[in-house]
């Protein structure tokens, strides 16, 4: 582009380390040259929508949040015009006789069934468009398995090369400008004849863009931060709970750009980051912090010409900001970090070298509402996008860097050795917090100490989603005295993606003596201890070898009768797959019966209270759940049979709530129990013509205290009638109030009573003692427990209540990963799962974490279904 276009200031200069060779980045043109379109943030292309004169091609819906948002000073973009409008842009560049640069597609539905759109902008009509298409093409086939070879290439084309780059917008239904501004851009990209504007000219030339325009469809049409399941998705990058999320997630992986832009708002004035303490361990962020910092100072020039400032929170912010005075700056800097893999710039940023998450303004300086929100998002975009289509071919170099340290094992670098970036603050003791890699993971499959083969194939499927390599055994191997299987999945860390690999099955570390707050809790997370399957780490070092191949799909899964004499079958559940397997086969007419103690199965041995018991005249009925689910029925004689309790339908789950509203208990609870989860609130229970509770079974609480007189008569009445007729009941630590209503309802002799300390939250051990019990008796000795935030425990146990699991003794011992600075030593051995019988002769569990926030821990949620399956005594009444 030319000098004149624009204004720039600052001469950027760094080294890098890789390299050990000078750069530098200079952008300057003559003070007080006159800005154009898109520097002055006015569109190169004709303006969308009613704010430029142009009608939209699809009006919004009525009553959706946009529709109430086609006023001055910036009409927004409806929802149900973001296909049509796409279109248009095809349409108008075919009759200006511009070879078609664009395509979209839908990748997927939202939570509430509206279609989310992809967008690919990558323009081929000039030989050297082709040329340097095809060599990214090239790169990319071989980045993950050859990046040295990759590197080698590049190096022989130079900047003949085409840089993706990825933008995400609207994941925050409300924060809605973002999709604004990226419409505009791809208008001007598809429009824009060539050779008319050297803006557009370069990242036609030099990059291929890779947009969604509306992540949160729901969002969007209901004005809310959230989707239509109540989930925050910028929370769930790890999980991919949602199908918005895995759609975004699987177009990330099959570009994998190097660059990239989170669209969301509001902060005054726009934040850039610059991620402040702590760093995601699995990130390379000496690579990162090479671009991202002198990216950021070309973004607060170009803002600056358009009279806005941006915030920098790694280059301005001090942890006690609010309360004091500066100093500011990297050593100080918390509160905007990295150290989450749930965001989706953290996501991209383990095959990526460069991003941030742009928070548009909606006030102050040069900041005028939603035109200077849309215009902030616009000039961001072009100022990050010409930094790197000009740097393309060293950012490819850097990304492919990644990866050969990965399939290279090379050991982890300094952060902060580059002169550049040492000279703005930045220090090994506050921002190295790289750490080094284990060996290897083993998922032990068909025994082996694996829990549940199908949710161990459950764990390898989401990590082939995520580009992650996993291969099986040839034959059995040991380990540290563990024997594993032939066909146990190994994820060995010698791999491009390693970052990712460890960041989700690693334990994590407990970061207490080195922060003291965090954007967003949990402070720690991870598959290979929260989820369903059990996953050994395997240190570096000599000693352990293991004869593997790759696969590209898990195991099939083995399961049935076993065979031999019987007259009952018997299943223990050890994984919410085997759970939603029982439920299903209880819906199917199939009666069954909970042991109430431990029994000896003909094949199995001993087998736990807690298990499910089958007549064995179902046995054809049986052999295909078992099979379709994994798992195994063991044979048992009369003579064997256990105290049981009768089961003969599926427990209808009612969700007591305040409200209506989709959250993301909700949508855990219909994971395990499907369509016998409906929500009951607290009004209804009032005001329902019907007694709402007549065709429950259990009652999980979301948080509701029990009806106070005289608040409702009729709420208290239902309930006692619920409890009467055996109905059972299970609370979390989602509120203290779960535990108190059972003290209030009269159900309990003393209270039990929720203890609470201040945390970020993380992963705890807890020691289970309830193996001869009902509710915890197929669980290990030991497990591990999901804190989302603060550190919550049993502070006061009835005598109606046994205690099944507590934390270890020691605060250091039973905290394994986050953040806790301040321990209270009475969390050390107190209760966290209790079970017992209430006073008018109903069940209860209580359990003192929340096993439903943001969709997290699945290990809990296992032990929920087998307490919804022992606390319905309705099919003995």
């Amino acid at each position: 582009m030319s000098p004149a276009s624009r204004k720039r200031s600052k001469t950027f200069a760094w080294v890098t380390s890789i390299l050990a060779m000078a750069a530098a980045i200079a952008v300057s043109s003559p003070a007080g040259a006159q800005l154009a379109p898109p520097w002055d943030g006015n569109p190169i292309s004709a303006g969308l929508g009613p704010t430029y004169g142009e009608a939209w091609c699809a009006n919004a819906a009525p009553g959706s949040n946009i529709a109430n948002q086609q006023k001055q000073p910036l009409a927004l973009i409806p929802y149900e015009a973001i296909g049509c409008t796409l279109q248009q842009f095809l349409d108008e560049a075919e009759a200006a006789g511009i070879p078609e640069r664009m395509s979209y597609e839908v990748i997927g539905q939202s939570a509430g069934g509206l279609d989310l759109y992809g967008v690919v902008v990558n323009a081929l009509e000039t030989p050297d468009q082709e040329r340097d298409y095809d060599r990214w093409v090239q790169l990319r086939s071989i980045m993950l398995t050859d990046p040295a070879q990759a590197q080698t290439l590049l190096e022989g084309w130079g900047d003949q090369v085409k840089i993706p780059i990825f933008v995400e917008a609207n994941i925050h239904g409300n924060e809605e400008e973002t999709t604004d501004a990226m419409m505009q851009v791809i208008r001007d990209l598809v429009t824009t004849p060539y050779g008319t504007n050297p803006v557009v000219d370069d990242l036609l030339d030099h990059a291929i863009l890779i947009v969604i325009p509306v992540e949160n469809p729901d969002g969007r049409f209901r004005g809310t931060r959230a989707n239509a399941n109540g989930f925050d998705m910028n929370r769930d990058l790890l999980v991919q709970s949602q199908s918005e999320i895995r759609a975004d997630v699987a177009l990330q992986q099959e570009w994998l750009a190097p660059v990239g832009l989170f669209l969301h708002g509001y902060v005054n004035p726009t934040l850039i980051d610059g991620l402040t303490k702590p760093h995601n361990p699995g990130l390379e962020y000496d690579l990162f912090l090479e671009w991202n910092q002198p990216r950021l100072d070309v973004n607060e020039d170009a803002l600056a010409d358009v009279g806005m400032d941006i915030t920098r929170p790694v280059n301005e912010w001090n942890a006690d900001a609010w309360k004091a005075p500066p100093p500011v700056g990297p050593a100080y800097a918390e509160g905007w970090d990295d150290w989450g893999p749930f965001y989706t710039q953290t996501y991209a940023a383990f095959f990526g070298v460069d991003g941030s998450t742009l928070e548009m303004c909606d006030s102050g300086p040069g900041c005028k509402g939603r035109f200077g929100s849309k215009r902030a998002q616009y000039v961001g975009f072009y100022s990050s996008a010409e930094f790197w289509s000009e740097h393309r071919s060293e950012i490819l170099h850097d990304q492919l860097e990644i990866f050969r340290r990965g399939v290279s094992s090379a050991a982890r670098p300094d952060c902060c050795d580059n002169p550049f970036i040492a000279g703005l603050g930045f220090t090994e003791d506050q921002h190295d917090w790289m750490v080094p890699y284990p060996q290897a993971f083993v998922i032990p499959f068909d025994g082996g100490g694996q829990r549940s083969d199908a949710e161990a194939n459950r764990m390898v499927q989401w990590l082939l989603d995520n580009g992650i390599q996993v291969e099986k055994s040839v034959e059995p191997f040991s380990w540290n005295g563990q024997t594993f299987p032939q066909d146990s999945y190994v994820v060995w860390m010698d791999q491009a993606l390693r970052g990712l690999a460890y960041t989700t099955l690693s334990a994590g570390q407990d970061i207490s003596e080195r922060i003291t707050q965090l954007y967003a809790p949990p402070g720690a997370w991870s598959h290979g201890l929260l989820w369903g399957a059990d996953v050994v780490e395997i240190p570096d070092g000599p000693g352990f070898s293991a004869s593997t191949t790759p696969i590209s799909a898990p195991n099939a899964l083995e399961g049935g009768v076993v065979a031999g004499p019987a007259d009952w079958y018997a299943v223990t559940l050890r994984g919410v797959g085997e759970v939603r397997a029982i439920l299903d086969l209880l819906r199917s007419g199939v009666d069954g019966e909970v042991a109430e103690e431990p029994f000896i199965s003909a094949s199995a041995g001993s087998m736990p209270a807690g298990s499910l018991l089958f007549s064995a005249a179902d046995t054809a009925t049986l052999a295909a759940a078992g099979l379709a689910s994994g798992v195994f029925f063991e044979p048992v004689l009369d003579a064997d049979k256990p105290n049981t309790t009768q089961l003969d339908e599926a427990p209808r789950v009612a969700m007591l709530a305040g409200g209506s509203g989709r959250n993301d208990t909700l949508w855990s609870l219909e994971q395990i129990f499907g369509p016998d989860v409906q929500i009951v609130t607290t009004s209804s229970l009032v005001n329902a013509a019907a007694d709402p509770l007549l065709n429950i079974d259990v009652i999980y609480n979301a948080g509701q205290a029990y009806p106070s007189e005289p608040q409702s008569d009729v709420a208290r009445g239902r309930l006692s009638d619920f409890f009467a007729g055996g109905g059972g009941y299970i609370g979390t630590s989602q509120s203290a109030n779960n535990f108190s209503f059972l003290s209030a309802a009269g159900l309990l002799t003393s209270p039990l009573t929720q203890g609470s300390d201040a945390a970020d939250g993380g992963i705890a051990i807890w020691a289970n003692e309830g193996s001869l019990g009902p509710v915890t008796g197929g669980l290990p000795t030991q497990d591990f427990l999901y804190l989302p935030s603060n550190i919550t425990y049993f502070s006061a146990v009835p005598s109606e209540a046994t205690v099944d699991g507590r934390y270890l003794e020691s605060t250091d011992d039973l905290f394994l990963a986050g953040l806790w600075r301040d321990r209270n030593a009475a969390v050390g051995g107190a209760p966290v799962v209790v079970h017992g019988t209430t006073t008018a002769d109903t069940r209860f569990l209580g359990l003192a974490t929340n096993p439903f926030s943001r969709g997290d821990a699945e290990r809990e949620w296992a032990l929920i279904g087998q307490a919804a399956l022992w606390s319905n005594l309705t099919d003995e009444a």
